[in-house]
């Protein structure tokens, strides 16, 4: 995991445009992105530490255009175990979605 230029990511626009908001929320460096390739429309986010115990499956696929769906997941999603606790969130405009992943993530300042 580590910290990204958004600008450079291969990404849909609007997770673009969300983590764009996020960052300057929360303030740079305060999330990473994972590494592993993941569809463009969708990116996993963790608190900038070392061993996050928690992240958020960001996407905008299957939504209604300007929203997009969330899944709180913890511990970090290991897809292979099924005792992975996620929370999925819905059709959330960009507001609620922040809100959900600064509170997840432990962001505010």
């Amino acid at each position: 995991m580590q910290e990204h230029n958004i600008w450079s990511l291969d990404k849909h626009q609007d997770i673009k445009a969300l983590l764009l908001l996020l960052e300057q929320q929360v303030g740079r460096g305060r999330f990473w992105l994972t590494t592993e390739l993941l569809d463009p429309q969708a990116v996993r986010i963790t608190p900038a530490v070392a061993s996050p115990e928690v992240s958020v499956y960001l996407y905008c696929y299957a939504q209604p255009p300007g929203h997009y769906g969330v899944d709180l997941e913890y511990p970090r999603m290991i897809e292979q175990e099924a005792n992975d606790q996620t929370v999925r969130l819905n059709e959330l405009d960009v507001d609620r979605t922040l809100e959900h992943i600064i509170l997840h993530l432990e962001l505010e300042h």
